[in-house]
């Protein structure tokens, strides 16, 4: 399903830039990208801008795919690049084999906390004071989850960002919440691990 969402949102946003420069200067961009070799030096940031309010909500939801593309771009052209460099039309397809692992990768782990088979109890001091501070993030985020709702009526891209946003701080403050035992992974009395 996000596979399907990421290409959906992908497609209407060359189809937004069809409706204002016309189909023909996005089928030039398309087929002028395509014929580049997939690996290249991207040469400078800043230099494939043209993001849109979809790119930019797209970026929000899928942040560690476009990330690890952006990695996998470094390391295969030997230059450090930024993440303008996936949003070229080839960055864009590397960038989608990313995305189902990712999403898989998050289901699993929703999965097992939804079956409460968690993870054991982080007990070292240093650990804990880390694992305390990182749950900041996720709580920060809180008052933009409740600031997106109403714009998903007034401006449905940039609410979709905040959503994005919200939950690539939230998710790692779940699992934060998990190792230090904290609501809602509270244990009443008993804490050994649920069975598999």
């Amino acid at each position: 399903m996000q596979t399907i969402r990421y290409a959906a949102m992908t497609a209407y946003g060359y189809w937004a830039v069809a409706q204002s420069e016309g189909e023909g200067v996005v089928k030039d961009l398309i087929l002028r990208d395509l014929a580049r070799p997939l690996f290249e030096p991207y040469g400078f940031c800043g230099g494939w801008t043209h993001y849109g309010p979809v790119g930019d909500a797209r970026i929000a939801f899928d942040a560690p795919a476009f990330f690890a593309a952006t990695i996998v771009q470094s390391v295969a052209t030997g230059e450090v690049t930024c993440v303008d460099a996936v949003m070229t039309v080839r960055g864009q397809i590397l960038t989608a084999l990313f995305v189902p692992l990712l999403w898989l990768l998050v289901g699993f782990s929703m999965r097992r906390l939804g079956q409460r088979r968690w993870r054991p109890e982080t007990t070292g001091s240093f650990q804990r004071l880390l694992l305390t501070v990182l749950l900041l993030p996720g709580l920060v985020m809180l008052p933009f989850v409740v600031l997106a709702v109403p714009l998903l009526f007034a401006s449905p891209w940039l609410s979709l960002r905040l959503w994005g946003h919200a939950f690539w701080m939230i998710y790692p403050t779940l699992l934060c919440a998990e190792r230090l035992r904290v609501w809602p992974f509270q244990r009443p009395q008993n804490t050994s691990r649920a069975p598999n």
